[in-house]
């Protein structure tokens, strides 16, 4: 049994070429892709660096800033920074608050 117009269609000479190009286009966006997943990984952590250099050179400071106030002594805690305003938030606080925020 045949159904109507089941032969009568005949492939065109470009028939297919769409589909080539899609799975074309696809490879080249999944070599694009892995390139670009390598570089982005690595300035994601460049900025966790600087930040984390930046954080200690607060701490720096804010030793430096007690020491000049107290007589070159260490301060106990960085609670002590924090309530001496030395230090305006705990630096902890913020890397748990980000942490659960994702």
């Amino acid at each position: 049994m045949y159904l109507e117009g089941q032969y009568e269609r005949r492939a065109r000479p470009d028939a297919g070429y769409a589909m080539a190009a899609l799975l074309a286009a696809i490879a080249i966006m999944g070599v694009l892709w892995a390139m670009a997943v390598p570089v982005w990984k690595q300035s994601v952590q460049r900025e966790k660096e600087a930040e984390l250099i930046f954080r200690a050179g607060q701490y720096a400071r804010a030793v430096a800033l007690f020491q000049r106030k107290y007589a070159n002594a260490f301060p106990p805690n960085v609670d002590v920074l924090l309530k001496e305003k030395f230090l305006r938030k705990n630096p902890r606080d913020a890397y748990i608050r980000a942490d659960s925020e994702r």
